[in-house]
């Protein structure tokens, strides 16, 4: 196989031959750099120690879990074996908490410590850091909305993800009451939630709403804002075909 990657120019030469015989197998999982799964280490330890119990050939090694840096590079390597996860981005938490409720003494560690995303990072991280760093930083939050919370039941408290009881926080003051007033008069579905706004700070509807609505009652401004992208004059408000004005 190595031979045949080489000549296709998908490995480099010295990789055609083995330096040391036999081989040995060394499974390896890599995870990169930003905002890491609280939980993802405590259950690649749950892996491994359910794999000690399997019979292991000679010439495989134990699992070896690398985090590994924006260029690529192993910036540390972990043995789920040998001793406990290492601690950063997301330190252990426990497994899952109940819709709404506060796991005792939440562990995540402060967002101070998250490493700066790399221009290359997927959009998803570069979102979610800005939506954690809100949640810890708002002045419009209670300190109890601050803290981490469980996502649909699904998942370990999430850093960008609020208590299901300070939902409506989701919502900017200015959106809020809007919002909740026309949906409940269309009868609109909440996503993710029949009764309120979705928790989770990167709700696309909330997005939406918090954008939008305070702009429900001026059409000026609307157009204003929106006449860059969309053919509406700007300098009068947005009217309806019937030309009535919104």
């Amino acid at each position: 196989m190595a031979d045949q990657r080489a000549e296709l120019g998908l490995l480099d030469a010295k990789w055609t031959a083995p330096v040391l015989l036999p081989m040995r197998v060394v499974p390896v999982v890599a995870i990169g750099p930003g905002l890491r799964s609280p939980v993802a280490l405590r259950r690649l330890a749950d892996l491994s120690a359910a794999l000690d119990s399997v019979p292991r050939h000679p010439l495989v090694d134990p699992i070896e879990v690398w985090l590994v840096d924006p260029a690529g590079d192993p910036a540390e390597v972990w043995y789920p074996a040998e001793g406990s996860p290492p601690v950063g981005r997301g330190a252990p938490v426990p497994a899952a908490a109940f819709l709404g409720s506060v796991p005792d003494a939440p562990s995540v560690e402060p967002l101070s410590t998250l490493p700066p995303v790399p221009p290359a990072a997927p959009f998803t991280i570069a979102a979610r850091q800005a939506a954690a760093a809100w949640k810890s930083e708002s002045s419009g939050l209670p300190p109890e909305a601050t803290l981490p919370a469980s996502y649909e039941g699904k998942t370990g408290p999430l850093p960008f993800v609020l208590p299901v009881e300070y939902r409506w926080h989701n919502l900017l003051p200015e959106a809020r009451e809007i919002a909740r007033s026309r949906f409940e008069a269309a009868a609109i579905q909440w996503h993710g939630d029949g009764d309120g706004p979705n928790p989770h700070l990167l709700s696309s509807q909330v997005q939406c709403l918090n954008a939008l609505a305070p702009l429900v009652d001026r059409p000026t401004d609307l157009a204003h804002w929106l006449g860059g992208f969309l053919p509406v004059c700007r300098g009068h408000p947005i009217r309806r075909r019937d030309r009535q004005p919104v």
